[in-house]
């Protein structure tokens, strides 16, 4: 899974082989949890992190498998909001 996040300054990132969010202080802090259920677990594996301040939107993304009649790969996003 993915995330793709949308800055102020209207640059995007996508912060791959992340499944959850959370602020951390002045952070937003991506993680991947390796089948851990929670944040704090031992687990878990800190991805990527911004400045909250300066982020616009968060929207998880999920890469769809490519089919057989295509060559390229889609990604479906759904808005996720902030926490």
């Amino acid at each position: 899974m993915s995330f793709v996040v949308r800055f102020e300054d209207e640059t995007t990132t996508v912060v791959e082989d992340a499944d959850a969010y959370e602020q951390e202080g002045p952070l937003t802090t991506f993680f991947d949890r390796n089948g851990g259920g929670r944040l704090a677990s031992s687990f878990t594996v800190r991805v990527a992190s911004f400045r909250t301040n300066q982020i616009v939107e968060v929207r998880r993304c999920q890469s769809s498998v490519t089919s057989a009649s295509s060559t390229t790969t889609s990604h479906r996003c759904a808005h996720a909001p902030q926490r």
